[in-house]
């Protein structure tokens, strides 16, 4: 009982390990239907690349590229405002302010925002409802 167990598992490691090699060695997998993405988050790299996208020739995007374009552009300006309008007021308060004051400070500073946060959100939900519904509506078109 025992080789047997020993025998599956050294089989079961050595189809893992085999599995798990990458036949190119150490160089990257290529793919071609994927453009290359950019690992830097930092929302102002992200606001320049839209912007830099938006200032180019936009002939060959489609009116709902450009639309989210546009509205990830504004969403990313408000969201780094909303973010300079934290550490301001968090600076303001000074090195010596309780954790309490802090948090009253930063909780002020999303009551200013939560308006136009919750503005974003519907204008999302609302598309997300009219492409829905379009969907379906392009369905029964076909099945009638």
């Amino acid at each position: 009982m025992k080789k047997l167990l020993l025998l599956l598992a050294a089989f079961t490691f050595s189809v893992n390990y085999s599995v798990a090699q990458d036949d190119t060695g150490d160089e990257p997998v290529e793919r071609p239907d994927r453009p290359e993405r950019i690992k830097d988050r930092r929302l102002d790299k992200q606001l320049e690349r839209i912007e830099a996208i938006l200032d180019g020739d936009t002939s060959e995007l489609s009116d709902r590229k450009l639309a989210f374009l546009e509205s990830k552009k504004e969403f990313l300006n408000l969201q780094i405002d909303f973010r300079d309008a934290l550490r301001s007021a968090v600076s303001d308060l000074g090195e010596d302010a309780t954790e309490e004051e802090r948090r009253a400070a930063r909780g002020e500073v999303r009551e200013q925002f939560a308006d136009q946060f919750r503005e974003f959100k519907e204008a999302r939900r609302d598309r997300i409802r009219e492409r829905r519904q379009a969907r379906e509506d392009a369905a029964e078109e076909g099945e009638g």
